[in-house]
């Protein structure tokens, strides 16, 4: 079940079903959104990818279980929002994670710890430190990524 409690200590997740729906409503893969049975699976998986990334700033409160809102994430009022770009990534990783549903299986086996497999006659190892991120996730967040330079 899908929690998007705001600062919540047991949310895991960024955006509803429901507004996942809506974004899709215009969105040019509109169909292939439509397809997905289980998008409560896919929104969750999909923030939990999102929080893998590293983010300017820090968590609004530190007993929140998600990266988002943070410290710099208030409207004119002072209220606390989860940035549309954090959104519009959830959504399209969802996406993203289904049509990719092979590599999404992969994913959650090595997540599960699992660094190599055999199916038949095939066989194939996991590599740690592989980015999740679709390339359209990644590109929607970069501006809110801590930039890490190198040392020469």
């Amino acid at each position: 079940m899908i929690d998007t409690t705001l600062q919540g200590k047991d949310a895991n997740c960024y955006v509803s079903v429901e507004e996942a729906d809506s974004h899709f409503t215009t969105h040019p893969l509109k169909d292939e959104w439509d397809k997905v049975t289980n998008k409560e699976s896919y929104l969750v998986k999909a923030t939990q990818n999102v929080d893998k990334c590293i983010f300017k700033s820090s968590k609004s409160l530190k007993s929140q279980s998600l990266k988002f809102p943070r410290k710099i994430d208030k409207d004119e009022n002072g209220e606390y929002f989860i940035p549309i770009e954090v959104k519009r990534a959830t959504f399209e990783e969802a996406l993203f994670l289904f049509l990719n549903e092979d590599k999404y299986i992969h994913q959650i086996n090595q997540s599960n710890g699992l660094s190599n497999f055999n199916l038949g006659t095939a066989s194939g190892n996991y590599k740690n430190g592989v980015s999740p991120l679709s390339t359209e996730t990644r590109q929607l967040l970069s501006p809110l990524l801590l930039k890490i330079g190198r040392l020469k």
